[in-house]
């Protein structure tokens, strides 16, 4: 999936180690209750068998119709220089042989060959070793309090931190006194 920007770095350098599946993994051995092959093959089957397209998705997307955007992500969101609109159908059987695979075939098998080949082709210095070296850290989540509410967040490089600055600034302004309406607090929101 290549994303071209307006500068001239390759667009391999973008590109870090695909830690999601591998971060899936370790969550569903701490917390999770199905077996992994079946929270896979499902995931699987939706990716192959294909889904409508959601609101929250078709506006990711559509965020990103005017850019130059070539490779396999403009051919999947973006087919024929349309982005894909609530309730188009998306089939992914990339992602379903993937998931299918497994997530030692990705991070030490072949997959992990394919990706560093495509990485260096597109200007990038990913490589198999990066790859078969990736681990996940599971780290406590920043706690906050925000209307009496515990607010737990990722630490940084996230955003968790800002949300929670953010929520402690719109709690100091006392927005459920002095009748203040909810399009009122809702303006207040956005712009901050």
């Amino acid at each position: 999936m290549w994303y071209r920007c307006g500068s001239d770095i390759k667009a391999g350098l973008f590109v870090g180690v695909p830690g999601m599946l591998l971060g899936l993994h370790r969550a569903h051995r701490m917390y999770g209750s199905l077996s992994w092959n079946d929270v896979v093959s499902r995931a699987a089957d939706v990716a192959r068998d294909g889904f409508n397209v959601s609101h929250s998705l078709a506006t990711a997307i559509s965020k990103l119709e005017t850019e130059k955007i070539e490779g396999r992500f403009g051919d999947i969101f973006i087919p024929d220089g349309l982005a894909l609109r609530l309730g188009s159908y998306l089939k992914m059987p990339d992602l379903a042989d993937v998931l299918r695979a497994g997530f030692r075939n990705f991070y030490h098998g072949a997959i992990s060959q394919e990706i560093e080949q495509e990485v260096q082709a597109n200007g990038g210095v990913l490589t198999r070793e990066d790859i078969r070296n990736y681990s996940v850290e599971v780290q406590q989540p920043l706690e906050g309090q925000y209307n009496e509410h515990i607010i737990q967040v990722p630490p940084p490089p996230s955003a968790g931190v800002v949300l929670i600055a953010a929520l402690n600034f719109l709690e100091s302004l006392h927005l459920g006194e002095n009748n203040v309406t909810e399009n009122q607090t809702s303006h207040w929101i956005n712009e901050v």
